[in-house]
């Protein structure tokens, strides 16, 4: 998904409203926009657009404790594939030092994955934030990653077909089974 593609989705009109104003505001109107029951596609999208990536790292730990974000997966996927390194980082950093229900951490972790699936070598830093974050936050989840790629990369040697693996795949092949 690309920023073009971020403006056809919900939140346009969050992000222009949280814009102009300073941090405390924007997380009280987050609030206020979770109180109203806004989507969670809508708050996630429209932070995602601001600059500073804090709010849509509240916003995720908030949906979390709500019980909300673990119904947003294939949008969390898309956004994690997209957002620059730093942002990355400032997500998974809130969900890494906050308490968030299981099942919802669950959820967040299976979006990481699928997004650490899709994450081309260019975004190395981000794969490797991504899998550092299942490996404490997930390990079940982190260490079935290196195993799906290691199983990819078996299949490839035995039908002579190692052209046909991806970067992604290969980034994903733990060290130690290299």
């Amino acid at each position: 998904m690309s920023s073009d593609d971020l403006d056809t989705l919900p939140g346009a009109q969050l992000t222009e409203r949280l814009r102009a104003l300073p941090f405390g505001d924007q997380l009280d109107r987050l609030e206020e926009a979770l109180d109203a029951g806004t989507s969670p596609g809508e708050l996630l999208v429209g932070t995602a657009r601001l600059r500073d990536h804090e709010p849509l790292a509240v916003v995720v730990r908030r949906l979390a404790q709500r019980g909300l974000l673990a119904a947003s997966q294939g949008i969390l996927t898309q956004l994690l594939g997209e957002l620059p390194e730093a942002g990355v980082h400032r997500v998974l950093r809130k969900l890494e030092r906050e308490a968030v229900p299981a099942d919802q951490l669950a959820g967040f972790a299976q979006a990481v994955a699928a997004a650490e699936r899709a994450l081309p070598l260019e975004r190395l830093a981000v794969l490797c934030l991504m899998d550092r974050w299942l490996k404490n936050a997930a390990p079940d989840i982190q260490r079935a990653l290196g195993e799906e790629a290691c199983a990819a990369v078996r299949n490839a040697l035995e039908g002579d077909a190692l052209a046909d693996l991806s970067d992604a795949t290969l980034a994903r092949v733990p060290g130690a089974r290299v």
